[in-house]
């Protein structure tokens, strides 16, 4: 089991002047250069882009406004962002233009969103029910379908092939529904928890939809294989707040309040751990199952290349609340309290960038 602290990788972004020998030059490989100098690009790219966003418009009857999720359309032209009390926040990230979901005077508080497996349909987590919107364009976007809850949803996950979305409520009970063709055909399955009057916190669903992930207040995460009915739990000294699948693997990562992002097989044996300084609150993964991205309480983001236990961090200064990956590996978004981090990653260096212009990164000159 492999650990490694975070506090002094987070404590200050690198500042350095890059610069290659001829011989270096000969045989430069860019994924390794941007991987090494990852944080003083990320420096220098914030020097000039914007890379924050108020998503969340300021109102004073509400207090708080903490963005409870987000989510990148499979295609990438949208960004679906569930904005706690201010509803959910359509952005069109061609043009930078946003729109609420929501027209009515009195928002719903939503918990969750996501996509189905083309983007044509957002899905919605709110006050007792969910709704389904259908995007023909960002400027005709209409609520197709709407289901009922006995309780609040807290989490939504979509498998890969759109064919079912899972609802996770204050129990542990998932609803089915056909989003591929947007069928008013749906199916209620209920799973059990150990503990009696556990409280679910987040789900995750396997891009092939056999494996459903459940964490729960028992300090529990829940296995479930849909296609035996079997279930694998994991315990731990924290609540586990977050999970995703590791793509291209019979993985997946689970986040902990007690500080861990732990890797585990699907039998439910560990196999590798990272340790943070604080509660780690946000898990995803890149399209390639190489990167496994966290955020915690105290605000770090950490890039983790698991296979070979490289770790780079970086502060944002708030609480993480959520992260989301666009399908093409290139960017993040990350929410800290009522701001989206739109971060690019290293793909997104090394494939956008040329030899040149890496081997001219400068970091601003201090007084």
């Amino acid at each position: 089991m492999v650990k490694k602290s975070l506090f002094v990788k987070a404590a200050l972004i690198a500042c350095c002047m890059l610069k290659l020998s001829a011989e270096q030059q000969a045989t430069f490989n860019k994924k390794a250069f941007v991987e090494k100098n990852y944080q003083t690009l990320l420096k220098d790219f914030a020097q000039k882009s914007v890379l924050e966003c108020d998503f969340i418009e300021n109102t004073k009857d509400i207090d708080e406004k903490n963005i409870e999720s987000l989510t990148f359309s499979p295609c990438g032209n949208y960004l679906l962002v569930g904005a706690g009390a201010h509803g959910a926040i359509l952005v069109e990230l061609a043009s930078g233009n946003k729109k609420n979901l929501y027209q009515q005077h009195v928002l719903p508080t939503v918990t969750s969103v996501a996509f189905n497996n083309d983007g044509t349909t957002a899905i919605v987590g709110r006050d007792l029910g969910v709704d389904f919107f259908t995007i023909t364009s960002f400027d005709n976007i209409i609520k197709s379908a709407t289901q009922e809850l006995e309780q609040q949803p807290c989490s939504l996950a979509t498998c890969g092939q759109g064919c079912c979305t899972y609802v996770g409520a204050a129990q542990l009970h998932y609803l089915f529904r056909d989003v591929t063709n947007n069928s008013d055909q749906e199916q209620l399955t209920s799973f059990s928890l150990n503990t009696p009057g556990s409280l679910l916190y987040s789900v995750a669903c396997h891009p092939g939809g056999k494996f459903l992930l459940a964490n729960a207040s028992d300090h529990t995460s829940y296995f479930f294989n849909l296609s035996s009915g079997s279930t694998v739990t994991l315990s731990g000294e924290g609540v586990i707040r977050c999970s995703a699948f590791i793509p291209n693997t019979q993985q997946y990562v689970v986040g902990s309040d007690d500080h861990t992002v732990t890797i585990v097989n699907f039998d439910g044996s560990s196999a590798k751990t990272l340790t943070h300084d604080s509660a780690v609150t946000a898990i995803a993964c890149s399209p390639e199952g190489e990167y496994i991205f966290s955020g915690t309480e105290d605000g770090i983001l950490a890039l983790w290349k698991h296979e070979t236990d490289q770790v780079l961090a970086v502060s944002l200064g708030k609480p993480i609340n959520a992260i989301s990956g666009n399908v093409a590996g290139k960017w993040l978004a990350v929410a800290t309290g009522d701001t989206v981090h739109l971060i690019p990653t290293i793909d997104y260096f090394a494939q956008e960038m040329s030899e040149q212009e890496l081997q001219e990164v400068r970091t601003p000159t201090t007084n």
